[in-house]
């Protein structure tokens, strides 16, 4: 008589070898849900400083710049960014806005996620909001010539 191979445990986060379906320590029971934040909560929007002016400035900034700003990208815009970021002293006003597709919005907010933590790794705390990106705008970037 031929035996079933081993399989590993179904219940989430279990690695034991069994037979059936469950291991022997979890065959009955019922598994936990597993929570996708983490623990983590994330703030309201206005909260985290997008007032009723950034979404007005959101819709002349898309009207204005319909196709992403990212030098050599002709994708049409879906998002609006900080150039410099809330959390890095920036403000909501147009200069400080630029329509980005969602690959290069996505890109440019894990460099900016990058920054704010090596910051933090260095100096063991979150930085201030007075400090200026180092990064040129893409207005700067145009300009520049290659």
């Amino acid at each position: 008589m031929k035996m079933r191979p081993r399989t590993l445990c179904a219940y989430p986060r279990c690695s034991n070898p069994t037979l059936g379906n469950f291991c022997p320590e979890h065959s009955g029971k019922k598994p936990e849900p597993i929570k996708a934040d983490f623990g983590r909560k994330r703030q309201h929007s206005r909260a985290r400083g997008y007032t009723r002016l950034y979404e007005r400035l959101r819709l002349i900034r898309l009207q204005r710049n319909p196709i992403c700003q990212h030098p050599g990208c002709e994708r049409p815009a879906e998002s609006v960014d900080h150039i410099v970021p809330l959390g890095l002293g920036g403000a909501n006003s147009l200069e400080n806005l630029q329509s980005l597709c969602w690959a290069h919005h996505d890109a440019k907010t894990a460099r900016d996620r990058a920054e704010i933590a090596r910051h933090k790794a260095q100096t063991g705390k979150h930085p201030p909001a007075q400090i200026e990106s180092p990064r040129k705008t893409i207005e700067d970037q145009r300009k520049t010539p290659i």
